[in-house]
């Protein structure tokens, strides 16, 4: 499991002969000529065509997004294609709002709205319905979730609160991840790149119908990652490699459609961590390896054909096993189970449903780091309302809506909202206010872990070393926000959109740390031991806004650009600390992000992106810039060159536990053929 330097010298070697290989093959397999690609690029495409993309997470049906009472945003086919990106982090950095910061080679922190951190716990992210978050951390194993981009329909991405429809941790954003059904992807479509840090890449998937019944598609993917450099020089030991193989099947079932799908993955991943060995020891720096694996099942139903009537339901089992050499070890199996059921009447478009979620986890600690108890079994419950009035047909809409929640680790939870849009042609403006919550994790309940340890003498002359360990608490309960938010949308003409949210967010019973007593003298090593415990004990506001500009200034020429303000105000808390560490002050106060895809004679297509980030925690800010290359050889096969985080060459997120590496510059070469 180990990922050891000479081994993956010769992996990759032999890799780059595979990928040779592979990519000869796709070049024989693709013997079109190339005058026969027309470009298909987002150019091609008016903005009031694009304004009329339709979304479900805002209110769980079609909505379309320029009549959407939230601060939506959506990540296309086409954004993905001529991003360049190879995993999800990367292409959430095309949307206002969302702090994407890269940790090591194979680690994220992802948040929305702030909160930043290697697991942002006020966050819920889903593929296809299904919940990814663990409720062991309250967050995402981000270095585990992915899958063929080529088979992403689109991503939509809700800043605020989403409570009301997906519950609890949907506090600050939502981010779901749609993919396309196996109807639209029959064929045949292979992958292969290689590059300076991603050495070898490669991806194999075949789709094909059913005789009239449906369509089903199965795939292959591999993906790997050379190490990092360490700030203080030298290499870390944190590459990866990952298989991930799959399937999904869309059927006609009676009176429905019914959707099956299913994968297996393994993550082989470094990391530098900060460990202590010992009691009493000062925490060093040390490479671990670990493997994240498992796999889920999924099946959904919707009933189709009624204009009036919906209905639909949605169960899925997810095994996961997380393995580190110097971490927490988890294994977790997560049943759940979802119905809802929709019906227009009159003005009113009414829609409800329920919900049960099962997850028991198996844990094994280390000496600085344990759960007591060590195997728990958690349960979800909930139920929710929701109505969408329109006030004035084609003009106004007032969705209204509340979810009950009770959580085994929380008191039973309200969730409510309200929203108002009205839109016109070319105009829409919109406000909401939202009540949502936070569950607490199996760590904050549960843990003791030795937060940090001073050497003898840092304390006072003559001190011995001091070692502050922080402990779960049982009565330790929900994070509360209740948010206010506006927006508005524009079109000028037929070339520009303009699209501005701003929002301020109140924050009550955050997470703090509060000592138990007076620190205790402890032998064997001599040391001073001080024990804190998770508590609800901070508020806080925070407030800012987000801007995106969609320009079309030619036919040729698109420029896409956001800019993000962050900001917080006075933390008020009777906390000592955050064990976190991060989650207040780690997040950038400004985010600018411009992109500008450019199509060019015989199909090609350049793509330059740069970004800015404000200063994040410890961290000084820094522009990077990213350059894609899209070139269609023949219609079958294209081509693509990509440059990213050129002019960047320093760490992007401030290391804690996990310590943070140098992201260096980067260049990939891909061939892509559909046959």
């Amino acid at each position: 499991m180990r990922i050891r330097s000479r081994t993956r010298r010769r992996v990759v070697t032999h890799g780059r002969s595979v990928l040779v290989v592979v990519t000869t093959a796709v070049l024989v397999l693709a013997t079109e000529p190339a005058g026969a690609q027309t470009s298909s690029d987002l150019t091609q495409f008016s903005i009031e065509e694009l304004s009329t993309v339709e979304v479900t997470t805002v209110s769980k049906r079609p909505r379309r997004l320029a009549d959407s009472a939230a601060a939506v945003h959506v990540i296309t086919r086409q954004d993905i294609r001529q991003s360049g990106a190879t995993t999800l982090p990367e292409l959430l950095r095309l949307v206002p709002g969302v702090h994407v910061a890269r940790i090591d080679a194979n680690k994220w922190a992802v948040g929305i709205r702030g909160f930043n951190d290697r697991f942002a716990n006020k966050l819920l992210v889903m593929v296809d319905g299904r919940s990814v978050y663990t409720p062991l951390y309250s967050g995402v194993y981000w270095e585990a979730l992915d899958t063929v981009l080529e088979d992403i329909e689109r991503i939509e991405v809700v800043r605020g609160p989403g409570a009301t429809l997906w519950g609890a941790n949907a506090m600050n954003g939502v981010i779901n991840i749609i993919t396309r059904s196996a109807r639209r992807t029959t064929g045949t479509h292979v992958q292969a790149a290689g590059g300076s840090v991603e050495p070898l890449a490669g991806e194999v998937r075949h789709g094909t119908t059913l005789e009239g019944r449906g369509a089903v598609r199965v795939f292959a993917k591999y993906g790997s990652r050379e190490a990092h450099a360490r700030p203080e020089g030298g290499m870390a030991d944190d590459g990866m490699d990952a298989v991930r193989a799959g399937g999904r099947a869309d059927l006609d079932a009676g009176p429905g459609t019914l959707t099956i799908s299913g994968e297996l993955a393994r993550h082989d991943v470094g990391a530098l961590l900060s460990v202590v060995d010992q009691p009493g020891q000062v925490p060093v720096p040390r490479d671990a390896q670990g493997r994240i694996a498992g796999g889920f099942v999924l099946g959904a139903w919707e009933r189709t054909g009624s204009p009036t009537s919906t209905l639909g339901v949605q169960a899925w089992v997810d095994h996961t096993s997380n393995s580190n050499s110097a971490e927490l070890q988890e294994d977790r199996t997560t049943v759940d189970l979802t119905a809802q059921q929709g019906r227009s009447v009159a003005a009113h478009d009414l829609l409800w449903g329920a919900g049960y979620r099962q997850s028991s986890d198996r844990t094994e600690g280390h000496g600085f780091i344990s759960l007591t108890p060590a195997s728990r079994t958690l349960h979800l419950a909930s139920a929710f309302v929701q109505d969408d009035i329109e006030i004035r047909k084609d003009r106004l809409r007032l969705t209204l809506g509340t979810k009950v929640e009770q959580s085994s680790l929380s008191r039973p939870e309200v969730l409510p909202s309200a929203r108002l849009v009205w839109f016109g042609q070319r105009h829409s403006a919109w406000g909401a206010v939202s009540r949502a919550v936070r569950t607490p994790s199996r760590v904050e309940h549960d843990v003791a872990i030795v937060a940090s340890v001073l050497p003898p003498g840092a304390a006072f002359p003559g001190a011995p070393a001091v070692e502050t360990t922080v402990v779960g608490n049982p009565d330790f309960t929900n994070e509360v926000v209740l948010a206010y938010e506006a927006g508005y949308r524009t079109r000028v003409g037929a070339a520009l959109s303009v699209d501005v949210a701003g929002f301020l967010h109140a924050y009550e019973g955050l997470r703090g740390s509060v000592p138990l007593g007076p620190p205790e003298l402890a032998l064997d090593p001599v040391r001073l031991v001080a024990r804190y415990q998770a508590a609800n004990v901070s508020a806080l506001r925070t407030w800012g806004m987000e801007a995106n500009i969609d320009w079309r200034l030619h036919d040729t020429v698109r420029i896409n650009a956001s800019w993000s303000e962050y900001h917080t105000g006075e933390l008020r808390t009777s906390a000592a600390f955050d064990v976190a560490g991060t989650a207040l002050t780690d997040n950038a106060a400004r985010l600018v992000y411009v992109r500008m895809p450019v199509s060019l004679p015989g199909g090609s297509e350049l793509i330059p992106a740069i970004r800015s980030v404000g200063e994040t925690g410890t961290l000084k800010g820094y522009v990077a810039a990213d350059l894609t290359y899209l070139f269609p050889v023949t219609s079958q096969l294209d081509l693509s060159v990509v440059a990213r985080d050129l002019g960047h060459g320093d760490c992007e997120f401030p290391g804690t536990f996990e310590q943070n590496t140098i992201v260096p510059a980067s260049v990939l070469v891909r061939a892509r053929v559909r046959f």
